[in-house]
């Protein structure tokens, strides 16, 4: 009999980066991964809560994948972002303890079979501030 290998199922919940004043964004070094075995097509959810340490500020988060090394904390932006920006304005500050809970999805259909794919996001402050994500867990699920 052929040999029919399952599809790829991948599930972390990284440690909490240190956040960025970049306005512009850097990645936060998640080290997310995974590798298709039988499709490509994969779907990437990642959720969190995201916050600006200055009041009356705002944060932005956007999930991205590529090959290669994976980014590291702070690190210039690299890949390809997927699927949509999730952003929190100054009712989400951290000063009083307030995070925005975000949730970014992609389903990406392109990917080659049997190349390693890291996951990970960028964050950005919106004007000023430290920008930060929190408790993120990351599920990507060949299908």
């Amino acid at each position: 009999m052929p040999f029919n290998p399952l599809p790829t199922v991948y599930s972390v919940a990284p440690s909490n980066p240190t956040g960025t004043t970049n306005t512009s964004g850097l990645m936060m070094g998640l080290a997310g991964s995974i590798t298709p075995r039988v499709t490509g097509r994969v779907l990437v959810i990642m959720t969190g809560n995201i916050a600006n340490d200055t009041t009356a500020d705002g944060c932005s988060v956007r999930l991205r994948l590529g090959t290669g090394t994976a980014p590291a904390n702070a690190g210039a932006l690299a890949g390809t972002v997927y699927g949509t920006i999730a952003s929190s304005t100054e009712e989400q500050s951290i000063v009083g303890g307030n995070k925005a809970p975000f949730t970014l999805q992609a389903l990406i259909t392109t990917l080659t079979v049997g190349t390693a794919y890291w996951i990970d996001c960028d964050v950005a402050a919106i004007t000023a501030g430290t920008a930060s994500v929190a408790d993120v867990y990351i599920s990507a699920i060949e299908i």
